[in-house]
């Protein structure tokens, strides 16, 4: 169960790293287009909360899952390379 916690630990490092970054860097809940023709498509009051406060929230989520992607695909397609492999590099 330690094993599992620490892969645990490491996956939330990456999230809160990558929301981070995220706030940060990239402007957080901000598009660079505006995102008003979404309402008037929709039939969505401009004025609402909830909507305005989904929309930044699945903003955010979908730029912190860019930089999560990142590093996770690094692991997953890279070979993880042995002791003598990186002795044998030198």
């Amino acid at each position: 169960i330690k094993f599992g916690l620490f892969y645990v630990a490491s996956y939330l490092n990456l999230l809160v790293s990558s929301l981070f970054v995220t706030v940060l860097y990239l402007g957080g809940w901000n598009l660079p287009i505006p995102y008003i023709p979404i309402t008037e498509l929709f039939e969505i009051n401009k004025t609402s909360e909830v909507f305005g406060t989904t929309i930044s929230l699945l903003i955010t989520l979908a730029k912190a899952y860019l930089f999560l992607f990142i590093p996770i695909s690094t692991r997953w397609t890279l070979p993880r390379l042995r002791m003598d492999q990186l002795l044998n590099l030198g």
